[in-house]
Parts: structure tokens; sequence; C-alpha cells
């Protein structure tokens, strides 16, 4: 087995960022569905727009883990069993603190992943 050098940091992120997506766009989606059930196309951009605006963690997140985005493919390549598990507990747990604080943090990613 090789050496664990990458970490999960930036895979962790992505799963974070990923999570506060999904929320932002099922807010986005209620507000840009009409009464008759049709979804505009339009008011979907613009309610998806507003909740990030309106969720500034959402989009902190969102840019850090698109700033290292790059990453991904070494750490997924370097994964121990206990990084497997570590994250999916954050999988399972998607935009909740609990899950961002556990994962092991460094540099700029600390505040963002860990509010």
């Amino acid at each position: 087995m090789a050496a664990q050098s990458y970490g999960i940091t930036e895979t962790g992120a992505v799963l974070i960022a990923a999570g506060d997506l999904a929320v932002v766009i099922f807010r986005a989606k209620k507000q840009a569905t009409g009464p008759d059930g049709k979804l505009d196309a339009t008011k979907l951009g613009q309610a998806v727009a507003t909740q990030l605006m309106l969720n500034p963690t959402a989009l902190n997140d969102l840019e850090a883990a698109a700033g290292n985005i790059g990453d991904l493919p070494k750490e997924l390549k370097d994964l121990s069993l206990a990084e497997v598990f570590q994250l999916l507990t954050v999988a399972g747990s998607l935009g909740s603190t609990k899950a961002a604080r556990s994962l092991p943090v460094h540099g700029r990613y600390r505040r963002s992943l860990a509010q």
C-alpha cells in the first residue's frame, strides 16, 4: 500500500459545496415553479443567484471547492479506507456543520468547511 500523502481536503470541500448547491437549487426551484407546476428557467436562474447572494457561506464553499478541484484525482487515487469512511460520513450529512468540522482542513478551507 502506498504512503498516504494527499489527504481529503479538496474532496471534502467539493462534497460540502455540492450539498450547499443542492440546497440552493432546491430552494430556488420552489421559488421558480409556477402555480401550474411549470418551472420557469429565467426565474430559476434569478432565484439561484439570489440564494447564493443570501448565503455567502455556500458561495465561499463553492469558490473553495472550485479553486483546487484539479487536486481531486490525486486525492481519490490516494484514499485510505479511513478516508473513504470519513468522506462517506460527510456525504451522508451534506450541509451539516458537524460533517464539515469532521474533515481534516488546512489553509483557506478551514473557515468555509467549519461553518
